[in-house]
């Protein structure tokens, strides 16, 4: 999870793939970095794995509005997911949806740098963990270049 004015990666977290994993962890992060940080939050960008009905309700009930990419399939059903996902449909076409997809896109040179540079494209460790840690001290070590770049540009 990074922060959108700075780039700074602000919450790291690994789990196993489960399909499902991605967007519990995005949700156990959003509460830890609120808590920890008191930072109140107003919109969260994600892209289409987040687009699940489930995940956009539990969102918005932490009165953060998700700006979610949403595939282009008719949502069908009367559900409260069915609800969340008709409700993000229809922000979609707001300047504030279309900034935030925009400012997502800070996330992919984290990943990468973090990926090839850290060396987390290929786990040196066994258990969970071991690879948490390693996870974190590489988002660590991207924050401090980043900080440095933040500071010299100042």
């Amino acid at each position: 999870m990074t922060d959108a004015s700075t780039g700074l990666c602000v919450g790291v977290s690994v789990d196993t793939a489960d399909g499902r994993s991605e967007r519990r962890n995005a949700l156990m992060m959003l509460d830890r970095v609120c808590a920890r940080h008191r930072l109140v939050r107003k919109r969260l960008a994600a892209d289409t794995e987040y687009a699940s009905g489930e995940y956009l309700s539990q969102v918005e009930a932490r009165g953060i509005t998700p700006h979610s990419a949403m595939p282009k399939m008719k949502i069908k059903g009367q559900r409260t997911s069915h609800h969340a996902r008709k409700r993000m449909r229809r922000r979609t076409k707001t300047s504030s949806y279309r900034e935030s997809q925009k400012l997502r896109k800070l996330i992919e040179p984290v990943i990468g740098w973090c990926r090839h540079v850290g060396g987390l494209s290929r786990m040196r460790f066994i258990g969970h963990k071991r690879i948490q840690d390693d996870a974190m001290l590489v988002a660590s070590a991207w924050n401090l270049l980043r900080i440095t770049t933040l500071a010299g540009s100042s």
